[in-house]
């Protein structure tokens, strides 16, 4: 089975943030790659590339 990759846009939308909001979903993944829940599905990506899975 494959991971499904999601986005910093992806997460805003299924959490309902606003676009002038993207900080708060900025700081739950960087809080969730901490706690190990989640990864960079790439770790050569530019910023604006960047997609997470589950770790």
């Amino acid at each position: 089975m494959n991971a499904i990759e999601v986005s910093n846009s992806v997460l805003r939308e299924r959490f309902g943030i606003q676009e002038n909001r993207k900080s708060l979903v900025s700081k739950i993944i960087s809080n969730s790659i901490e706690a190990g829940y989640i990864k960079l599905s790439d770790e050569i990506a530019a910023v604006k590339m960047r997609r997470y899975i589950p770790d």
